[in-house]
């Protein structure tokens, strides 16, 4: 019984952990426009959509300069061929949708669950869709626009 008892004290606050219900994030919380009214659940939740689609305007705009910068790193070392940037833009195309995908069945689906139904879901998903599209285009920044 002891070690049982130990077992679960040890696992449980491993699965607080693992588990992020701050809801809404910090970075969501600094990223809410200027003039948003968040006093309220559906405030709240309008604000974050708005928040949401800036930073998928910013992951927009981000996307085709990263493709852009294929060709310009390609002309200047000047060492792959068109077939090579070809398939490195390909690969990148492909690897977007996968994250697109990944990140819509993440948060609009398995993170939708993890509040069973309840009124906080759709300010769940908001976050997570903002949260990744974030981490996102910093990810694109870093490798092809800030070398």
């Amino acid at each position: 019984m002891r070690v049982r008892l130990a077992i679960i004290s040890i696992l449980i606050p491993g699965v607080a952990a693992a588990t992020d219900w701050t809801i809404p994030s910090q970075s969501l919380e600094q990223a809410l426009p200027q003039g948003c009214d968040a006093s309220s659940d559906a405030g709240l939740e309008d604000c974050a959509a708005k928040a949401f689609q800036a930073a998928d305007a910013e992951l927009n705009r981000v996307w085709k300069r990263a493709l852009a910068s294929i060709d310009q790193s390609s002309d200047s070392a000047g060492n792959l061929t068109s077939a090579e940037v070809g398939q490195w833009k390909s690969d990148l195309i492909a690897a977007q949708k996968a994250w697109a995908s990944f990140k819509d069945l993440d948060c609009n689906e398995a993170r939708s669950f993890e509040y069973w139904g309840g009124t906080g879901r759709s300010l769940a998903v908001l976050n997570c869709q903002f949260e990744y599209t974030v981490t996102r285009t910093r990810d694109l920044k870093e490798r092809y626009l800030d070398r």
